[in-house]
């Protein structure tokens, strides 16, 4: 990593600093300064658009954009946009699920791949274009779009490089990295394809109670066993699964272990984890206090599904006998269903509604 930005700062300043002329009037210079916001989000935003052209192609749903402070969610077959007020995933994101197993890995290894390979086709676009461009004339509106070519080809290849190049920061891999990982046979492989297949059926409809045990527990072991990230996942799929078979007693233990290991999840998904906790509590066990306490841990976030939020507000007021409150709830959180993303939850979600009329 060291010596790629050494070449990196080289290439940059031989071919980007010095191709800022000494005499360019200083307005100039202080619109290249405001210039960097739209080149950022133009870079980014095209390695992200890579992952879901590739997704599309690889026949995925595409269901979220994220870039800077915009973000732009699927819901009814319909984008929306909202306001992105998470700092950890401002640098972008694209949401695209699998919805069938069929040549799982060959599909999610392209998919992944779209990203680096849009970064280095818009380098290679921009650098072409500045190559050519006539800078010796003497224009300065053409002299500084020069720059602004160069700046932003840089930066993209910048881009494809940090994604491209294997590597792990926190609970995340870079592009390279999933590639990686996904292309070896051996443990790391096997669990990641057991995942992404797992997801893809609950993706598709298949309600956790239906999902193949073995396939689980075998995830979960060789996550466990390799101190993977993706342990903590699945460790909500093996919860959501106990609890989806009224299986209560499993289920309390998948959940406290769950809980346990919240830190592992990125700050802006913990919500649901406190959700899930509230929900069980106050479902399974009818238990006020733990059913609060856990609710008031939740914080709200973009990043989790309006109906399982009216869920847990219902479920709490059916605990405090609040039945005309309860009602409106259910009715907020079913009109929210179709946008739950993880259609096999949502036949879970709807029975709980269901159980909670019946109260």
């Amino acid at each position: 990593m060291l010596l790629v930005g050494g070449a990196l700062g080289y290439l940059f300043g031989k071919y980007g600093l010095s191709s800022v002329p000494k005499d360019l009037p200083k307005i100039y210079v202080f619109s290249l300064l405001v210039f960097l916001i739209p080149i950022y989000f133009l870079v980014v935003g095209f390695h992200e658009i890579g992952h879901a052209v590739a997704g599309k192609m690889m026949g995925f749903d595409f269901r979220m954009f994220i870039i800077g402070p915009f973000f732009f969610e699927k819901e009814n077959q319909k984008w929306k946009f909202k306001w992105n007020k998470s700092l950890n995933l401002s640098g972008g994101m694209v949401v695209c699920l699998p919805t069938s197993e069929e040549n799982l890995r060959k599909r999610f290894i392209n998919y992944v791949a779209g990203g680096p390979l849009a970064s280095i086709l818009l380098s290679l676009f921009i650098f072409t274009l500045w190559y050519f461009l006539p800078l010796n004339e003497q224009n300065n509106a053409l002299r500084f779009f020069g720059i602004v070519l160069i700046i932003t080809s840089f930066l993209s290849f910048l881009i494809f490089l940090v994604t491209a190049i294997p590597f792990k920061a926190g609970t995340f891999y870079s592009d390279g990295g999933r590639i990686k990982r996904l292309m070896k046979n051996d443990d790391t492989s096997e669990m990641e394809i057991l995942f992404l297949k797992i997801m893809s059926k609950t993706n598709a409809g298949v309600r956790y109670a239906d999902i193949d045990e073995n396939d689980l527990e075998r995830a979960y072991y060789l996550a466990d066993k390799l101190n993977d990230p993706f342990k903590v996942y699945l460790i909500s799929y093996l919860f959501h699964a106990a609890f989806d078979k009224n299986d209560l007693e499993k289920a309390e233990i998948y959940l406290n272990n769950y809980l346990d290991n919240i830190t592992e999840i990125p700050e802006p998904f913990r919500g649901v984890a406190w959700l899930d906790a509230s929900i069980f509590y106050g479902l399974a066990r009818k238990d006020l206090s733990k059913t609060q306490e856990y609710w008031s841990n939740f914080k709200p976030s973009p990043f989790v599904p309006k109906a399982q939020i009216f869920l847990a507000e219902a479920v709490l007021a059916n605990l405090n006998g609040d039945k005309t409150k309860v009602g409106e709830l259910i009715s907020k959180a079913l009109q929210e269903l179709p946008n739950l993303l993880d259609k096999g939850m949502a036949i879970s979600v709807k029975e709980r509604l269901e159980s909670l009329k019946i109260d």
